[in-house]
């Protein structure tokens, strides 16, 4: 998914960023967790993952849904070295593994790569390619995506 902040007034984005350049560290980690928690939450949703939920319903990103994105893409290109101090949690987290949740990690590692490239492949190293040899990552089409972000 890509996230056009290009389409944020310059004014508004300048703002948000100096915002965020003074905010501490542990306070934009809780917003990254919280962010990437209700993203895969509303992913299992969607694809019907959640126990007791309902038919899955095909509809399209509430416009909150969509400002959690531009926000959390915001923060993570603006500070992308939270997501370092993240990694334990990420890591460890079973609510961060499996196939499904593979691409929202991938895009959540890929805007931390357009603030800092070094985060984006100390991230990739730490935390995908162990994947590409394990069981769950194993996967052709897995392997590939994690692949792919470094080609990028």
């Amino acid at each position: 998914m890509q996230i056009p902040l290009t389409h944020i007034s310059e004014d508004v984005y300048r703002t948000s960023a100096d915002w965020l350049n003074h905010q501490p560290v542990d306070a934009l980690g809780s917003f990254v967790v919280w962010s990437l928690d209700n993203i895969l939450t509303d992913l299992a949703l969607h694809q019907g993952g959640i126990k007791g939920s309902k038919k899955a319903i095909q509809q399209a990103p509430s416009k909150s849904q969509v400002a959690i994105f531009v926000v959390l893409a915001m923060v993570l290109r603006r500070k992308p070295d939270v997501l370092i101090s993240l990694l334990p949690i990420i890591k460890e987290g079973s609510k961060y593994q499996g196939q499904d949740k593979l691409p929202v990690l991938l895009w959540t590692i890929t805007q931390a790569c357009q603030g800092d490239l070094v985060v984006g492949l100390f991230m990739w190293v730490h935390l995908l390619l162990p994947l590409v040899n394990s069981k769950s990552g194993g996967n052709p089409q897995s392997r590939d995506l994690i692949l792919q972000l470094v080609e990028r």
